[in-house]
């Protein structure tokens, strides 16, 4: 992922945060008044986004979470994609995706 960008002017933020996990999508959303705050979004496949307000001098540990959104269809969580290949009777082959 790419590092996030700083306006001067405007004080918008965009881009990807880097991070050494493959299963977690995060963003820089804003940088506070006082230059060592940012508040960032954090997401994957099984959690819905979240906001977290984190200092730049202690990155690890100093973590909030400001939101706890929980996820809008747990009963769909571990449900996977399958392909399923069939012929019809008139010998034409069909795919579809369940």
């Amino acid at each position: 992922p790419a590092e996030g960008e700083l306006t001067d002017a405007s004080q918008e933020v965009g881009g990807v945060l880097p991070t050494d996990r493959e299963d977690v999508y995060e963003s820089l959303i804003m940088l506070m008044d006082d230059n060592d705050t940012i508040m960032i979004s954090r997401e994957s496949k099984t959690t819905p986004r979240n906001y977290y307000v984190t200092k730049l001098s202690d990155l690890v540990t100093a973590q909030v979470q400001i939101t706890h959104f929980p996820h809008p269809q747990p009963d769909l969580l571990g449900v996977q994609k399958e392909l399923v290949k069939y012929e019809r009777k008139d010998g034409v082959e069909l795919t579809a995706n369940l």
